[in-house]
């Protein structure tokens, strides 16, 4: 999975006052540049807007390493930007240095159709708005069109259809494996094993949230499902060793005629593969036996609960997500960011091309696979659940006995169970 990047809006203001926004002397902005280019488009917005300001602004680039850094030094120390961007879970995990920003987030929402629901998970936290999600990049499923012809095989809607499809390419004895995507430690292997535990009814948490109920017989089915496509020869034998960007290299390269990952795929093959890229399809994940999920990574815009610069801070965030602003950075990155607002679903340039409309399709599919929280984050960032496939593969675990383990050590995570 190539990396998914970030803006961050850096507000290092020196402002002797928060009524007028034109005394602030100088507000630095660190772009941080994502695969669909829309820090480009961004920074355009940015020096147009310090402009009708007055301020004057200082574009630095920051780069994967110290966004992080960037934040919980801003948070921890109380200096440096007034407005960050989060990824995913951190409104939850830094919501204590966090402004309130649900006067934003009602006006943005009332005046864009209102936020998508998992928009509204992210960026809320015990009913307050701690930050503004504004991108929502979507977990796809990638195909060759020109394989399934070949077998004459429909692009599957279900998991029942992915297998059978799988079957059909591996029995037509193709110079192609049916699919690959990381068996190993990676994130495109975790959210693919997620999205098919979450479709069949599998969860983590109880509703309260009180108890791990991971350990269900739909867990296990999913996991059943994910080990068996290995065993019965359907997904390339060497998977297990793949990490997040060999799938990438795999689909481009002709070796795998499926696999999930973020749109980066697509966007590459239309650059630097023009043979390859009329074939290569992109659409939501398969439907299971309860729902259709797809996996988010979502960015947010904050501001910290400390800034000396708060109005300011809201001018630029209201401007960003002006409706001509926030346009102007879809077209720009022809959709490939996805959206938070509902309002934008109905913009012409989602019916200009299918595979690129995905990224807005399969926003209503997105779900978090427990709720936000630091316990959460663990969980994800440790693989605990994609672990569960080497359990089975490699250490000879049964199915039951994988999930068991992993529940085990959710226990542990969330409620400190086994640790005494």
């Amino acid at each position: 999975m190539v990396r998914k990047m970030v803006v961050l809006v850096l507000a290092c203001c020196v402002c002797l006052g928060l009524g007028n926004l034109s005394l602030a002397k100088e507000l630095g902005v660190v772009v941080y540049q994502d695969n669909p280019g829309q820090h480009v488009p961004t920074t355009e917005l940015v020096e147009q807007w310090a402009t009708e300001k007055g301020v004057k602004v200082n574009i630095t680039t920051a780069g994967h390493a110290n966004r992080r850094t960037i934040i919980t030094t801003a948070l921890e120390g109380g200096t440096g930007p007034d407005i960050i961007i989060l990824a995913d879970y951190e409104p939850h995990l830094y919501a204590e240095g966090l402004l309130d920003l649900s006067d934003l987030a009602q006006k943005i929402g009332q005046e864009n159709g209102g936020w998508y629901p998992i928009a509204e998970q992210i960026g809320n936290v015990q009913g307050t708005w701690k930050a503004l999600p504004i991108y929502i990049y979507m977990h796809l499923m990638m195909y060759r069109r020109d394989i399934l012809q070949s077998v004459g095989a429909a692009v599957p809607d279900t998991w029942n259809d992915f297998r059978d499809v799988l079957q059909k390419i591996k029995n037509a004895g193709l110079n192609i494996q049916p699919f690959g995507v990381s068996y190993g430690r990676s994130f495109d292997g975790q959210q693919f094993l997620i999205s098919r535990i979450l479709s069949g009814g599998g969860r983590v948490l109880s509703e309260d949230g009180k108890k791990v109920v991971f350990d269900s017989p739909e867990t296990v089915a999913a996991l059943q499902y994910v080990v068996d496509l290995y065993r019965d020869g359907l997904v390339d034998p060497t998977v297990l060793g793949w990490d997040d960007g060999t799938n990438n290299q795999a689909m481009l390269s002709g070796r795998i005629a499926f696999t999930f990952n973020g749109f980066s795929i697509k966007m590459q093959a239309e650059k630097d593969f023009p043979d390859l890229n009329p074939n290569l399809g992109v659409t939501v994940y398969p439907k299971g036996e309860v729902t259709r999920v797809c996996f988010p990574f979502t960015l947010s815009y904050a501001i910290r609960k400390d800034s000396q610069n708060v109005d300011l801070a809201k001018d630029l965030l209201l401007y960003l997500f002006k409706k001509e602003n926030y346009e102007k950075v879809l077209s720009y990155t022809r959709g490939a960011t996805g959206v938070s607002l509902q309002g934008f679903a109905s913009l012409p340039m989602w019916q200009e091309d299918p595979d690129w409309k995905a990224n807005l399709d399969a926003i209503p599919y997105a779900q978090l696979f427990a709720p936000p929280s630091a316990a959460t984050a663990e969980v994800y960032n440790g693989y605990v659940i994609v672990d569960m496939i080497a359990d089975v593969l490699v250490r000879d675990l049964s199915p039951e006995q994988a999930v068991k383990k992993a529940a085990q050590r959710m226990e542990e995570i969330y409620f400190g169970k086994g640790k005494e």
